[in-house]
């Protein structure tokens, strides 16, 4: 969406996006993200998170994540696909499951936390996966098809088997994961048993870029610049980018700020443009 960090707070809450249906966060706060899905109209199918450092280094990191859950099922009952910071926390445990009873239409999913601020022993790692498992199993609609486990997302063996059994009947599913575990050969041998049952159709380790990309495997996502120029966009779609965080005294900070503010008195149909590609500084900067 451009950068917000030319706003204070309350300059943030001023702004409304009532036909915002694709959100990329990138280079701003959760709390930031979550003021844009308040002020949203409820018409968000995607909002996508790049789990890099600027979410795992939040003071509040577990305060914020509970919030940013809280917006989603509260403010966008049509998501379809979601990047969702978690906390190991019951709290987070008990938002979560509300979000998947009320997004229904969530077909594609992104888990990822923070080991920053708290160092989790593996058994807790492990005993928060059964958790989240149970959680998938009992308030995940048939509509989600694709999970990926980003940072310290681990399951045993025995919690996994569990987990692909109950799943059955489903749609085929596809999993990916950073963690390497899944790699070992009695993991294998229960994957390849579950992809010939037809209860996954992927399940494999990917590299954290492939991960947290927002160009979803199951072609649920498109990049960026590729959805903005789809012909199949609607008026009211808009395609957020982000421009890393810069000094107040960028001078193109007043560009931004007051093509931002101006799109607050456009008329519905048209789609905001205020949105900042910013590839590299010797291409320099392009407003559309």
């Amino acid at each position: 969406m451009g950068d917000f960090s030319i706003f204070g707070e309350h300059e943030m809450k001023m702004l409304y996006f009532n036909y915002l249906e694709i959100l990329h966060i990138d280079c701003i706060t959760l709390i930031e993200a979550s003021i844009i899905i308040e002020n949203s109209g409820g018409k968000l199918k995607e909002v996508s998170i790049k789990p890099y450092d600027f979410v795992y280094y939040e003071d509040n990191f577990s305060e914020d994540t509970l919030i940013f859950i809280r917006k989603i099922y509260q403010k966008c009952p049509l998501i379809e696909v979601l990047s969702l910071a978690f906390s190991l926390s019951k709290d987070h445990f008990i938002e979560f499951e509300n979000l998947l009873k009320i997004c229904q239409n969530l077909k594609s999913l992104l888990l990822f936390t923070s080991n920053f601020h708290i160092r989790e022993t593996e058994e807790k790692i492990l005993e928060s996966g059964e958790e989240i498992l149970k959680i998938l199993i009992s308030s995940a609609s048939n509509n989600l098809r694709e999970i990926r486990f980003f940072n310290n997302f681990k399951f045993s063996l025995g919690t996994l088997e569990n987990f692909l059994e109950n799943w059955r009947g489903r749609p085929a599913l596809s999993i990916l994961t950073s963690s390497t575990i899944y790699e070992e050969e009695d993991y294998k041998n229960l994957i390849d048993d579950y992809k010939n049952d037809g209860v996954i159709k992927t399940f494999k380790y990917e590299s954290v870029i492939n991960i947290s990309s927002i160009a979803g495997i199951a072609g649920f996502v498109q990049t960026g610049h590729q959805a903005q120029e789809s012909p199949n966009r609607s008026a009211g779609e808009v395609i957020g980018y982000s421009l890393p965080r810069s000094s107040p005294t960028d001078p193109f900070h007043s560009r931004i700020c007051s093509q931002a503010l101006e799109s607050q008195n456009r008329s519905a149909d048209v789609v905001l443009h205020y949105c900042v590609i910013v590839r590299s500084v010797s291409e320099g900067l392009n407003l559309f």
